[in-house]
């Protein structure tokens, strides 16, 4: 599992860190509800989405920081984020009014391996073989690891995200 954070290209690279950073805090605040108490007992219900930022935090911690380009881009990639089909756990973070006027630095998701081996997988199949695997994807949802033979069935959601973190390079 990683997360992926889509940043600013207007920020440096140690910016584009902290901006992630950031983004990570409210993705927790975002899914790990203030708990209700019952006598001196803590309750709360866990979602599918705090279940997985959970596994993450205690046993992943791997960031990725891509380089998303304008803002304009990063408002597009959030709202589509937001989709039904979306099952992971991603939020943005706003620069305060008084630091940079508001300003969109970053947004990032949670995703599991099938997810981010699928686009590495495409990503560096060279030639006709990639350019078919890709294909595949994108019509039918569909992907046969090469290597293990696994197959994977995506939902629209999926494809689309494989796409967008090949899109973007690196943050630098």
């Amino acid at each position: 599992m990683r997360a992926y954070f889509f940043g600013n290209m207007y920020l440096s690279s140690i910016q584009q860190g902290i901006q992630a950073q950031h983004c990570t805090t409210e993705i927790f605040n975002k899914y790990f509800p203030r708990p209700t108490f019952v006598g001196e007992k803590c309750c709360f219900t866990a979602s599918e989405q705090l279940v997985t930022l959970c596994n993450w935090s205690h046993d992943h911690k791997v960031d990725i920081l891509l380089n998303a380009g304008y803002s304009s881009t990063l408002h597009e990639i959030y709202e589509l984020m937001g989709d039904d089909e979306n099952p992971y756990p991603y939020a943005k973070f706003h620069e305060s009014e008084e630091a940079l006027d508001g300003a969109l630095t970053c947004v990032g998701i949670m995703l599991p391996d099938a997810i981010y081996d699928t686009a590495f997988t495409i990503r560096n199949t060279r030639g006709r073989e990639g350019a078919d695997m890709a294909a595949n994807l994108n019509q039918y949802g569909e992907f046969e690891d090469p290597d293990t033979g696994a197959k994977y069935f995506f939902t629209k959601f999926q494809v689309w995200i494989i796409n967008e973190i090949n899109k973007y390079g690196l943050a630098k």
